[in-house]
C-alpha cells in the first residue's frame, strides 16, 4: 500500500509575512506623521499658521515705531507701559517710498517733533507734514532711501465684511512689531476721536489693541492695509476686545491732500483752514451752535499775508486745541462752512484784496488781506 505525506504547515510563514508588512506600514505612517509635524504639514491648523507667518513677514516691514523726539526707553523695562502712555509712543504705516509715514495725530506732539524707527532698526528724525484732526490723521516725512521703505499694500476697505479675519501690527507698550489676530467685528461705527471730535465710518475689530498700537496697520487676510488703528473702547486704555480703525479708503482720500497742503490751506492768503468737521467739533466743545460755526484758522503761515495781518491761529498740542480766530464772513458775505468761503474766494486773483470778518471768543474784528500767488 502506497503511503502519502502531510502537506507542509504554511501558517507560521503567513503570519510572519503579515507581521512584517504591518510593521513596515506602521513605520511609514509614523515617519510621515513626524515629517508632517516637523514641516507644518497640510492640515488646516498648520496651513493657517503658515499663512499668518507669511502675512507678518510680508506686512510688518510696512509698519514703523513712532515716538516723540527726546523719549528713549527699553520696551522690556517695567515702566515701559507707563512711558508709552505718557511720553508719546505709537505706530505708523509707510505710505510710499518717498518717505511719507501715516499715523494718528494724537501719536505726534506737534510741538516736539517725532522719531521714526523702521523695521530694519534704522532711526530717522521725522518732519510733521500736516494733519487732519477731524480724522485724527497725521502725515510724517523721513529722508530714508527708497530701498529701505516698503509701502503698505493698500486694500479696499469698502469691500470688507463683518466676520472676515483681521490682523493688527503695531507697537503696543513700545513692544515693536507685535501681531494680533481677530475678526472684523463691525462697520460704520462712530467714536470720539482727537480732542473729542466725532469720527464716523470706523471699522471695529476684536484683534487685541493696546496703547502704542495707535497709527498701526489693520490688515485683511491677504496682508492688505484696510484700516489705520486709532482707538480703544472704554476708559481703561487696555484691550477690551473692541478697537477701531480709520478705513483705508478715507486715509487714501486725505493723505494726498495733507501731503500737498499740510492742512486744508488757502495758500494765496497764507492760511491753513480747518475742515468743517474739525470746526464744528471745536465749537461744540465751546457750547456753540454747530450750525453757525465758521471756519477755524489752524495756522497763519510764517511770513505769509495772514501772519502780517495779525491773524491769530489755533494752538494745538498734546491733544488740546485752543481756538484762535474764526472766519465768519468775507467781503460782507456770511461764512458758516468752507464751501461758503470757497464760493467767494474762488474768483479772486493775485493782487485783489479781501475783507475777512473774524470772531475770537466774543470779539469781532476785520482783517484786510491781499491775494498772493499760489506758489
Amino acid at each position: 500500500m502506497a503511503s502519502t505525506s502531510n502537506p507542509p504547515n504554511t501558517l507560521p510563514l503567513a503570519a510572519l509575512v503579515f507581521f512584517a508588512t504591518s510593521t513596515v506600514v506602521l513605520l511609514v505612517f509614523i515617519v510621515m506623521r513626524g515629517a508632517a509635524y516637523t514641516s507644518g504639514g497640510d492640515s488646516e491648523s498648520s496651513s493657517g499658521e503658515s499663512s499668518r507667518v507669511r502675512l507678518f513677514q510680508n506686512a510688518s516691514p510696512s509698519v514703523v515705531h513712532v515716538r516723540w523726539a527726546g523719549t528713549e526707553y527699553s520696551p522690556l523695562e517695567k515702566s515701559a507701559p507707563e512711558k508709552a502712555n505718557s511720553t508719546g509712543s505709537g505706530s505708523g504705516v509707510v505710505w510710499n517710498d518717498e518717505g511719507y509715514i501715516v499715523t494718528n495725530m494724537h501719536v505726534v506732539d506737534t510741538r516736539a517733533g517725532a522719531v521714526v524707527t523702521l523695521s530694519d532698526g534704522s532711526v530717522w528724525e521725522a518732519l510733521l507734514v500736516g494733519f487732519e484732526p477731524s480724522l485724527d490723521l497725521a502725515v510724517l516725512a523721513i529722508e530714508a532711501p527708497a530701498e529701505q521703505l516698503i509701502p503698505a499694500q493698500l486694500g479696499n476697505s469698502s469691500e470688507i465684511l463683518v466676520g472676515q479675519d483681521a490682523y493688527a501690527i503695531g507697537t503696543p507698550f513700545g513692544l515693536e512689531w507685535t501681531l494680533t489676530a481677530g475678526v472684523i467685528s463691525g462697520l460704520n461705527r462712530r467714536i470720539r476721536g482727537y480732542d473729542g471730535v466725532e469720527i464716523g465710518g470706523m471699522i471695529q475689530t476684536d484683534a487685541a489693541i493696546n496703547p502704542g498700537n495707535s497709527g498701526g496697520a489693520l490688515l485683511d487676510s491677504y496682508g492688505r492695509f484696510v484700516g489705520l488703528i486709532t482707538a480703544i473702547h472704554g476708559s481703561s486704555q487696555t484691550n477690551a476686545g473692541v478697537g477701531f480703525a480709520i478705513p483705508a479708503d478715507r486715509v487714501a482720500e486725505w493723505v494726498p491732500q495733507i501731503i500737498e497742503w499740510g492742512f486744508q490751506p488757502w495758500p494765496e492768503l497764507g492760511l491753513v483752514l480747518g475742515s468743517d468737521e474739525f470746526s464744528a467739533g471745536c465749537f461744540e466743545r465751546l457750547g456753540e451752535d454747530s450750525t453757525s460755526v465758521g471756519v477755524v484758522i489752524v495756522e497763519a503761515r510764517p511770513g505769509g499775508e495772514a501772519q502780517r495781518a495779525g491773524i491769530r491761529q489755533a494752538e494745538m498740542g498734546a491733544g488740546i486745541v485752543r481756538v484762535g480766530d474764526v472766519i465768519v464772513g468775507v467781503d460782507g458775505i456770511p461764512v458758516a462752512l468752507r464751501k461758503d468761503l470757497h464760493a467767494v474766494l474762488a474768483h479772486k486773483v493775485a493782487g485783489q484784496t479781501v475783507l475777512l470778518e473774524l470772531l475770537n471768543g466774543n470779539q469781532r474784528r476785520e482783517a484786510s488781506l491781499t491775494f498772493g500767488s499760489r506758489h
